[in-house]
């Protein structure tokens, strides 16, 4: 009880200090999707890619969860990916008057290469949350921000839609079964992104929104239909280093990285750094982005309202657009083909065709108003993860389980 009661005291100043007024680079809650590309000095890759290699192999995890580590705001970083996770932190929140109400990062890796099986190559539908918190007390709690930056490129998309968890901590499970429903505003959230990974990209995103690594768009050809399982596929290491910045409190059993483990880490990052022969950085001087720096504009394209019936992980016949597998009428909106096709070419290449593999997509207002409030049976489920993709389908509600993005 004291800890449940600790958590709820330090989600509701959080909330508070939220709705104080900031100064930093993340204050006011700007677009959906914030990238930039070069984001990483050049001969400081190869040390980071090392040692979250050595964090992957460490700690690891699967397509559903993620091993998480922790660093206060004020600790003193003892390998390469703890300074770069501080220096993440501090580019978001730039003075301390940002920072007055930020606790620390959340901070792990992943890795997903060609050579995995393709369900492997991707990652569900979910919003980011204490795990701990919601499986013991049910409480529903979200960081501030979502950060992934890019140690190598290749491999499926992430892709982001405005629907924001409207999970209340406040509520248990019985309560919010009485609670009413969360109309939705019609067929589509209002937009959605998607990032191709790119050596050095770095974005950011409100922690609160739906997100997830759809593994069918990296095998999707222009007719809407995967390409075989025995056609060559490009080879790719898609190595990420995730960061989540808390407000509200330190996720429940997310520790540290050890003593031991950073001192290895940092051994495997020195040996890399000189067998490559590039210059060792720390990871606080390996992020080039400065306060103010502009992000990149993303292709924009507008996907017209659809409020027919869709059938999951196929193209709408006619219309050029995908529906996921794990679509989501209100959830997740249409993906058009064509784009995102140019989108993956265009992403490996150093042309600025199609913004380099970042699409915006803005879902008709039209046809959301002309769908209107939905009953309670199908707004979405805002609080039973779904066991699998093809359950959440069943049942209209989106897959949740899986722990953070990559």
């Amino acid at each position: 009880l004291k800890v449940c009661s600790s958590l709820l005291a330090s989600f509701l100043f959080a909330s508070m200090a939220w709705l104080a007024p900031g100064d930093g680079a993340h204050a006011g809650k700007p677009e959906l999707v914030r990238c930039w590309d070069g984001a990483i000095c050049k001969d400081a890759l190869p040390n980071l890619a090392a040692e979250a290699r050595a964090l992957w192999s460490a700690l690891g995890g699967d397509r559903d969860m993620a091993k998480t580590s922790w660093i206060g705001v004020s600790d003193k970083p003892r390998c390469g990916l703890e300074h770069l996770a501080l220096a993440i932190l501090r580019f978001h929140y730039p003075t301390p008057t940002a920072r007055r109400s930020v606790l620390g990062a959340e901070l792990w890796t992943q890795l997903r290469q060609s050579g995995n099986e393709r369900e492997k190559q991707g990652l569900s539908l979910h919003f980011d949350k204490d795990e701990v918190a919601v499986e013991t007390w049910d409480l529903w709690t979200h960081p501030e921000l979502a950060t992934a930056t890019y140690l190598s490129g290749g491999g499926a998309p992430l892709v982001v839609f405005a629907t924001r968890s409207e999970e209340d901590s406040m509520l248990s499970s019985s309560e919010e079964e009485e609670a009413p429903p969360v109309p939705l505003d019609g067929a589509a959230p209002a937009s959605g992104f998607v990032c191709f990974p790119r050596d050095a990209r770095h974005l950011a995103f409100d922690g609160k929104l739906l997100h997830g690594i759809p593994e069918e768009l990296l095998f999707l050809t222009e007719q809407g239909q995967p390409t075989s399982a025995a056609a060559p596929v490009e080879k790719y290491s898609r190595l990420s280093f995730l960061v989540n910045i808390w407000t509200s409190h330190r996720p429940e059993q997310v520790r540290r990285i050890s003593k031991k483990l950073a001192e290895r880490m940092s051994a495997v990052g020195r040996g890399s750094s000189r067998s490559s022969g590039s210059r060792r950085h720390s990871g606080s001087s390996a992020l080039k982005l400065r306060k103010g720096q502009r992000p990149l504009a993303p292709w924009q394209v507008r996907v017209a309202a659809h409020t027919g019936r869709c059938p999951v992980g196929r193209m709408l016949r006619g219309t050029g657009l995908y529906a996921l597998r794990e679509h989501l009428k209100g959830d997740t909106g249409l993906i058009p083909v064509r784009a995102l096709v140019r989108a993956r070419r265009a992403a490996g290449g150093d042309t600025a065709e199609v913004r380099r593999g970042l699409l915006e997509l803005s879902y008709s207002a039209e046809g959301r108003r002309k769908q209107g409030p939905q009953r309670s049976a199908t707004a979405p489920a805002r609080k039973r993860p779904a066991a699998a993709a093809a359950a959440a389908a069943a049942a209209q509600t989106p897959a949740r389980k899986a722990r953070r993005v990559a």
